[in-house]
């Protein structure tokens, strides 16, 4: 017993309350089964007890708070709302007497990345094909960038190890959002 003269239930806790006078506490020795002679006190003075649906509203507004914030992150990574997207178009044509077939110096280009930086910033990449197209005197690798914002100022595409080209918005959109580079002879 407690100074106050409370009891508890020995199993759950609870505070108890006979109704009946000499009754026992359960788990001592001739004290009643659960659930008999004793009754849950109510809850303290002034104590509210929360709406059932508190928490599943709460849990919803959170999912909602967490899709949006995902889908805002998204949209200020992808540019801001005002982007537009478009797909450059990049061609490389190595020069040489052998076709594709590029043991003098060029071996490096099958493969390459290459990687568009808008206003200084790398926003996409892609690889040259492995297999060019394959001319008489040339060798031409293509690939088409996907994603790659339209309203830059400066863009910037670099192929593999060969440096990179600066090009302002307005030359790309007068060349159709392509990019045409050549090697050798």
């Amino acid at each position: 017993m407690n100074p106050d003269n409370s009891r508890f239930c020995l199993d759950c806790g609870l505070k108890l309350e006979t109704t009946a006078p000499g009754v026992e506490l359960f788990g001592q020795a001739g004290g009643p089964q659960p659930n008999q002679g004793w009754i849950e006190q109510p809850a303290a003075a002034g104590a509210k007890k929360r709406p059932a649906w508190v928490i599943p509203v709460v849990a919803v507004v959170g999912v909602i708070v967490l899709v949006a914030a995902a889908f805002g992150a998204v949209n200020l990574v992808g540019g801001g709302s005002g982007s537009n997207f478009t797909t450059l178009d990049v061609s490389l044509t190595v020069y040489s007497d052998d076709g594709c077939d590029l043991s003098l110096g060029f071996d490096d280009v099958p493969g390459s990345t290459v990687t568009v930086s808008v206003d200084g910033v790398p926003v996409a990449y892609d690889d040259l094909s492995y297999f060019g197209e394959n001319g008489f005197i040339y060798c031409e690798f293509n690939v088409s960038i996907p994603d790659v914002p339209t309203d830059g100022n400066i863009y910037e595409i670099e192929i593999g190890r060969r440096g990179n080209a600066v090009m302002s918005n307005a030359e790309l959109v007068a060349d159709n959002w392509s990019y045409a580079a050549s090697l050798g002879l």
